[in-house]
Order: structure tokens, then sequence, then C-alpha cells
């Protein structure tokens, strides 16, 4: 959830706070939060979250419901309505912004969090074949994606985050570290996560300087700045080479 990017619509700072706590809590990353329209619009246009939350009562001439019009004309993304707000006039006006959850106040952690992962599942289904910065367009009919999809063209590679893809060339991975069954991609720049095991994401990538040294990391040999028994330093950073992969590593140097 490191890179869901949030954005908080809420006029009355001690809700605020407690909803960007909940937030940060459960693993979100809270990108901005705002008070009226204006102030929504700049931050929603300048960070480009994933998804708002927006309380429907909010300061200034608009409302929530005629914000989150805005934000469509913008940018579509998932918006779930905070309000204490129940009757049928209110409900039917956000309606028809076509939300992607409308949660009454007052609300917990629980419920807002499985609201957001109801949303972005919906939201994602319905933008299987988007497209990231025009780079990439698939069709759902003819390849099934999901969270661990990776899509390869050459050395140019495609990782599903949340509901993007995202682009990276295969030859600026540093190295792959792995913690339990997910999978870090680090290149100089950021950082990717695959809910996949190290050796599937070797596998699966097919890079020939990417080799396992150690059953939690495989580096790329391009980036390789010293190395002995016991370790390899990349970037700066000391990974740890075990013996057992020690024959891999040494075959892709040549004897001279």
């Amino acid at each position: 959830m490191d890179f869901l990017k949030i954005l908080v619509v809420e006029d009355e700072s001690i809700i605020a706070q407690d909803i960007c706590a909940m937030l940060n809590d459960s693993g979100y990353n809270v990108v901005g939060c705002a008070t009226n329209t204006n102030e929504a619009i700049a931050i929603f246009k300048q960070e480009k979250p994933d998804l708002v939350l927006m309380d429907i009562q909010i300061d200034g001439e608009l409302d929530g419901v005629q914000t989150a019009i805005l934000f469509n004309a913008i940018r579509i993304v998932p918006i779930i309505y905070l309000t204490a707000q129940a009757d049928d006039a209110t409900f039917n006006r956000a309606k028809n912004t076509n939300p992607a959850a409308y949660l009454l106040k007052p609300f917990n952690s629980r419920g807002l969090q499985i609201s957001i992962e109801l949303a972005l599942k919906n939201y994602s289904q319905m933008n299987e074949t988007a497209s990231v910065a025009n780079e990439v367009s698939v069709k759902a009919h003819n390849i099934k994606l999901n969270a661990d999809s990776i899509l390869k063209k050459g050395d140019i590679v495609f990782l599903k985050q949340n509901y993007r893809f995202i682009k990276l060339q295969a030859e600026d991975i540093l190295y792959i570290e792995a913690d339990r069954n997910h999978s870090y991609l680090i290149t100089k720049k950021q950082k990717l996560v695959l809910r996949m095991a190290l050796a599937q994401v070797v596998e699966r990538l097919a890079f020939d300087r990417l080799v396992r040294i150690h059953r939690s990391f495989a580096i790329n040999m391009q980036y390789v700045e010293e190395f002995d028994d016991n370790e390899i330093v990349i970037n700066g950073k000391s990974i740890p080479f075990s013996a057992s992969h020690k024959e891999d590593f040494l075959k892709k140097f040549s004897l001279v």
C-alpha cells in the first residue's frame, strides 16, 4: 500500500486528523488534506492521488459533490464520500457522480479500509485496459491481469502496482530483495513491489544480467562495485553472498 496515494477532503480538522491517522496506520500514503474546493483541486492536480476521500459538507461555495464533479472532469479516480447525511436527496446527488463508496460517519478504521479496498478492486476491474502514460494498452479479453502481472517487451517491463502499470527498464534494476512472499525491485529512483517469490520474478523477467546471489537477493551484474566471499556491493549497499549461489555468479564472468 506504500504506493497508493490518497487525498482527504475534510473541513473539520479533528476529523481530518483522525482520518489521516487511520490511513497512516493502515499503510496508506496521504498526499494532502484539503478543507475546500480550491485547496482540493490544487492538491489533486499536483499530487495526482489514486483515490479521494470526500466529505460532502466542506468549506466554501461548492460542496463535496460539486467538487467531485470537477475532479471527474480533470481525471477519473475512485471517490469515497464520507458524510453524516443519509437522506435520499444528498445520496442521490452523490450517486449521480458514480462514487466508489458512500461511507456514513461515524466510521472506524476497519470500515474505512474495507471501503478503500473494495473501491480499488472495483475500479481496477473497470480499468483493466487502461494505459500508463500512453505507453501500454492491455485488453482484458486477451490477457488476464492480476496483482502479480508483469508485462515485458524486450528490456522494457511494466509492473502492476495497485491498479496501474509502472514502466521500468530491466537494465535499471540494481537488485531485487525478497521478503517472505514479496519481492522488492530496487532502482536508483524507485522501489517497486511484487507479490511473488524471488525465483519467479527472476524467471519471468528473463534478464541475462540478473543473477541470484542469495536466497533473498538477485543482483544486476552491471552494477557490481566490489565483492568478496561474503558480500557484494551495489550502489554502496552491501548484499550477502551465499556459497550456494557463487558458481552461478562466477559463470557470468570470462576468465582472462
